[in-house]
């Protein structure tokens, strides 16, 4: 068979076309027997190892002989199964349902691979999983059973290429029984021996630690069934041991033992060479961020994770602490990469962003795999164990590092070097050395970081205001000096915060930038007022050797008036404008988001829209704006056929994106809100820790968008927010379909809709939209009394009398009540209904008659694309006979049975419906 891999591969492919709905003839073999494929050459004896040691690159120990002659072998049992295939075959209806149609399907489309199976002569130790273990892994990662979970697959290349490699685990390349491996009780602490097999997943490209299986035998209980086999994570029991199957032996397992575990969080807890590691992400409140990133599953992420030994040399060597408060989730962020990088052999040199934004360069020395810090003449460090897998579904990686890297230009010291001259002992010695800086000073002061800046050691970068940037921030602002701001208790506070956007955790020197670029670090106001994003940041752009450096931000920019000076560990530069993180408006924000370009060109062209951009130009305006992207104004045209700035309803859209308050979606807050419009009405909100956060129209099942960025800052404060979403909201019914699932009086009739289907299917669409001649209840019970039937399904028997009869009732295009006149034409046919108006409107079909019930009517679909009127009669086509008691003649009539029936389930359909 090989490795295995490829039947697995269609297996899993094959799922896809319907295994889990398939019946299949019990036959319990094939028609035709395969041919046998040649044994496999003698297989090595297993390797026991004393204890399942937490990961190491170390091969299994071998267990020393025992003193006791060796007992003779028991003798061989009676084959009862010819082959793998032969045994699934016959538990295929007790436990391997789910393996069997499999194989089947498979038989097909890989005869070869499934050969391999049917041959006596396989020497294989086949981990086959039961239904049970196929269920409860699915439930495991968040489905409902196992066919949920190929279900998931079918669209998803990673899920089937972990489902492979968890199948590929399950099978040794040699013929082994438990009940012939070694049970000493090697392991004093549980008095058991485990010895471990590679399987057909080594090779793969995973460290061969990571693709063992494990057999473990109690002393206490030697029955093979006893025994349990595990993986990296998960020990599974065994439902069927040491099973002959021709050559092969089988065993039927109760769970799927895993080779990768399920976060890289427990790869931490796993091994206790990184104790240091745990105990300070699980103590330092500052880490907690970083921690549950850890413990995410199914999370795209790698962490590079030194050892005690690392952690040890690097405080011993810098006079640091990894757990220090400040710098923990700078150094720890570092470690963290936001993408899966596995070390291949093959690369060269290859870069990773870490999750404070930084590189980190993967490379070789010699064939030695290491990591450096992106800083020049930075730390690095040997990748001692790369490729340490964890998560099913994303697969995420753990690399354990032989020493800390740090974003820190750090150099050990080298024996006998003299240290270099340091001008000032601290951060805080060179601010209080310059009367001009004063003012920083006193805010520093107020936000109690005195302390920490005079520490000699303090690794951090500062951007020093001098006073006569106070003054003209404070002018910007509406006041005369910054000595006004001791009058304005308001401001006073936020003005020493932003003191927070000039102060970074790491060291860098802005002459060592690279040039014709702007590169961008992460201030202490992202913990400080995490509620802003990615608008914590600051940046510095680079030139030309010749340009003078220029500090950036959101919306200003500002001069160096000295750069680079050492103070202690840190540096520190002194700047002529104050860093803003926020834009100045609303509309500031929307020009500088290039994907927002739709919605400025809109603002700047549309005169309709002129009040719309003077509210939105304001500053220090209370207000929140949800800005749709320019795929999202795209949208809204080829899916509703509207534009936002239409000359009729353009200002009412864009006033409805318009809050009344400065909403923050900050995701430590999450639950549900509203927030009332400029244009008409509330806007809901969800907001999650995890998932991001949701706007959704007023309108129950009505338009929903994804806040794809939350929280951009406008005005100092920040005194309003834009939410950047990928679809325009609107406070409108979106067909006519969405107006009527959601009244109480149309039951009836959006049950029959819901029971034909095929014309509820062109309601549903909102383009080209469809106006609606629309019965209600009443309506409905009056036309099957008229027939004399208690319910309309005794009349409408078949399909085509069901559509016909719904069809007659829907008008192309936008009909309001002043259309309705003289000969319609609706999706049943041309001139099938005539309407005469006088005191009332009168419509007449082939077999009845109705009248408008205008005050229920005129209901406007996407700001008038198509209309709901109200009929107090169904409108029967010439399909129908007459009714016998003539058309409308009947009196009124409770809603009909049906009606009441279909109700709940309409209800339910109708969110599905409209999703």
């Amino acid at each position: 068979m090989a490795k295995g891999a490829c039947w697995v591969t269609v297996l899993l492919l094959l799922a896809a076309t319907g295994a889990s709905a398939v019946s299949f003839p019990p036959s319990p073999e094939p028609a035709s027997p395969l041919p046998p494929s040649p044994a496999p050459p003698s297989p090595a004896p297993p390797s026991p190892e004393p204890s399942p040691a937490p990961p190491s690159p170390a091969p299994p120990s071998p267990i020393p002989p025992s003193p006791l002659p060796p007992s003779p072998a028991p003798p061989a049992p009676a084959v009862t199964y010819n082959s793998v295939y032969d045994y699934i075959v016959k538990r295929r209806a007790s436990g391997l349902s789910f393996t069997y149609q499999l194989m089947l399907l498979a038989a097909s489309l890989a005869p070869a691979q499934v050969a391999a199976l049917n041959s006596s002569s396989l020497a294989v130790t086949a981990f086959l999983l039961s239904d049970t273990a196929f269920d409860a892994f699915a439930r495991k990662w968040g489905y409902a059973n196992s066919a949920g979970l190929l279900n998931a697959g079918f669209s998803s290349a990673a899920i089937q290429a972990s489902t492979q490699q968890t199948l590929t685990y399950i099978y040794v390349n040699q013929a082994v029984r438990i009940a012939d491996l070694p049970n000493n009780g090697s392991s004093p602490a549980d008095n058991t021996t485990t010895t471990y097999f590679d399987t057909q997943l080594t090779g793969t490209g995973l460290s061969s630690y990571f693709t063992r299986i494990g057999v473990r035998r109690n002393a206490n209980d030697s029955r093979p069934q006893a025994a349990r086999v595990v993986g990296n994570s998960g020990v599974a029991g065994l439902l069927d041991a040491d099973v002959p199957a021709g050559a092969a032996f089988i065993n039927l397992l109760d769970r799927v033992p895993q080779f990768y575990f399920d976060t890289p969080y427990d790869v931490l807890k796993a091994d206790p060479e990184f104790s240091t590691l745990v105990s300070q992400l699980d103590t330092v409140p500052t880490l907690a961020p970083i921690k549950q990133q850890l413990q995410r599953t199914n999370l795209s992420q790698t962490f590079l994770a030194p050892t005690n030994a690392a952690i040890a040399k690097f405080t011993a060597t810098y006079n640091l602490s990894l757990d220090d408060p400040a710098l923990a989730p700078t150094l720890y962020g570092y470690l963290r990469l936001n993408a899966t990088k596995e070390v291949v052999s093959t690369d060269n040199i290859t870069t990773v962003p870490s999750s404070l934004g930084q590189i980190v360069t993967f490379t070789k020395s010699g064939q030695q795999p290491i990591v450096k810090s992106f800083q020049p003449n930075g730390t690095w460090a040997n990748v001692t164990v790369p490729n340490i897998p964890t998560g099913f579904q994303v697969r995420a990686y753990v690399h354990k590092l032989d020493a800390v890297i740090v974003p820190l230009s750090y150099t050990a010291v080298q024996p006998g070097a003299a240290a270099a001259a340091v001008t000032f002992p601290s951060i805080w010695d060179y601010l209080i050395s310059r009367p001009d800086l004063s003012v920083v000073v006193f805010a520093l002061k107020q936000l109690g970081q005195e302390t920490l800046l005079r520490n000699a050691s303090l690794d951090f970068t500062v951007f020093a205001l001098n006073n006569d940037a106070f003054d003209k921030f404070s002018r910007r602002i509406g006041l005369n000096s910054t000595a006004d701001i001791n009058q304005r208790p308001d401001l006073l506070q936020a003005v020493i915060e932003t003191q927070w956007y000039h102060m970074i955790p790491q060291v860098f020197r802005i002459g060592d930038q690279p040039l014709n670029t702007t590169s961008y670090f992460q201030t202490r106001l992202a913990t400080v007022l995490g509620k802003v994003g990615s608008f914590s940041r600051i940046g510095i752009r680079r030139g030309g050797a010749a340009d003078p450096p220029i500090v950036v931000s959101t919306s200003t920019t500002g001069n160096l008036l000295a750069q680079d000076v050492q103070a202690g560990a840190g540096y520190v530069n002194v700047i002529d404008k104050v860093q803003e993180y926020f834009y100045n408006s609303m509309y500031e924000a929307i020009k500088g988001e290039p994907d927002m370009a739709a919605v400025a060109a809109q603002l700047d062209a549309s005169p309709q829209l002129a009040t719309i951009k003077q509210q939105l130009q304001q500053t220090n305006l209370t207000r929140t704006f949800l800005a749709p992207t320019d795929t999202a104004v795209a949208r809204l045209t080829s899916v509703y056929g509207l534009t936002m700035n239409d000359t009729a309803y353009g200002a009412h859209i864009y006033g409805y994106h318009q809050l009344t308050e400065a909403r923050s979606l900050d995701p430590n807050y999450p639950g549900t809100s509203s927030a009332m419009s400029l244009g008409c009405c509330t806007v809901n909100f969800t907001v999650t820790r995890t998932n991001g956060s949701t706007a959704y129209s007023h309108l129950r099942d009505g338009t929903r968008a994804n806040v794809i960025s939350a929280n951009i800052p406008v005005g100092f404060g920040p005194v309003a927010y834009v939410h950047k979403i990928d679809q325009v909201l609107l406070p409108e019914y979106t067909s006519a379909w969405h107006y009527i699932s959601l009244q109480p009086d149309f039951r009836a009739l959006a049950g029959l809709l819901a029971l034909e289907g095929s014309v509820l299917a062109e309601l549903r669409a909102p383009s080209p939209p469809l106006s609606l001649l629309a019965p209600n209840d009443a309506a409905v019970a009056k036309a099957a009394a008229a027939y004399g039937v208690t319910n309309i399904t005794q009349l409408l028997t078949s399909a085509s009398l069901q559509k016909a009869v719904l069809a007659n009732h829907a008008l192309s295009g936008a009909y309001p009540l002043e259309r309705l006149n003289g000969t319609l034409d609706t999706r049943a046919g041309a001139g099938y209904l005539t309407a005469v108006r006088g005191s009332t409107i009168t419509i007449t079909a082939a077999q009845s008659r109705a009248t408008v019930l205008q005050a229920s009517s005129n209901v406007s679909i996407l700001y008038g694309r198509a209309y709901v009127h109200t009929v107090d009669m169904v409108l029967l086509p010439r399909e129908l006979p007459a009714p016998g008691g003539g058309g409308g003649g009947a009196g009124s009539a409770a809603p009909s049975l049906l009606a009441l029936l279909l109700a709940p389930l309409v209800a339910c359909a109708a969110s599905l419906l409209l999703a």
